[in-house]
């Protein structure tokens, strides 16, 4: 058993030691869907991540940018395979991964529509990663299949669909000022009784 582990502890340290970039380059699959005529704001992407390097996705591989761009240029890719213009609309979506990293076993993202205007939240909804993609990525390709998983699981979600296509809603027109009443103009006054001693 020394001999076993003697032979291979140099192979062991080398694979703690190395550590793999792995390029990504997110490509939407499928066909395009038909233009939905809506324009859709896509806003930041934030993290739970725990490696302190946010390109890290395993102790031994990294992106080769911030996980979190990733996951936004994934974002932003699919809604354009789902038929939507991604630009200023009235509708901004935002995204938090959770424990993006090879090896976790729960992986997801949580995405929110939001009115741009007001702020309010319109719909908010975690979807899950394909555990048995992510459990067995050692590539890019692997990784992009993975994101993937998720991204679609959204662009595909009737209630996420149904309120990004909705039309904008109408801004609120300014009321009008109140109409200033002004004085009867003194030649207009009742004429003055007549003085007590007549």
């Amino acid at each position: 058993m020394r001999i076993f582990r003697l032979a291979f502890a140099p192979l062991l340290a080398g694979s703690l030691s190395a550590c793999s970039t792995l390029t990504v380059n997110y490509q939407a699959a499928g066909a395009a869907a038909p233009s939905r005529h809506a324009v859709v704001a896509v806003g930041d992407v934030g993290s739970d991540h725990p490696y302190p390097d946010p390109a890290r996705i395993r102790f031994n591989a990294t992106l080769d940018r911030p996980v979190t761009q990733a996951v936004r240029e994934g974002l932003v890719a699919e809604l354009r395979q789902a038929g939507f213009t991604v630009g200023d609309g009235a509708r901004i979506v935002t995204a938090e991964t959770h424990d993006l990293v090879m090896d976790a076993t729960d992986q997801s993202i949580l995405f929110t529509i939001s009115d741009k205007r007001s702020g309010q939240a319109l719909y908010r909804r975690p979807f899950h990663f394909d555990r048995g993609i992510m459990g067995s990525i050692f590539d890019a390709e692997g990784f992009v299949k993975a994101l993937r998983s998720a991204l679609q699981q959204f662009t595909a979600d009737p209630q996420a669909l149904a309120i990004l296509s909705a039309p904008a809603p109408e801004p609120e027109a300014p009321s009008a000022p109140a109409a200033e009443t002004s004085a009867a103009p003194a030649s207009a006054a009742a004429p003055p009784g007549k003085p007590w001693w007549q």
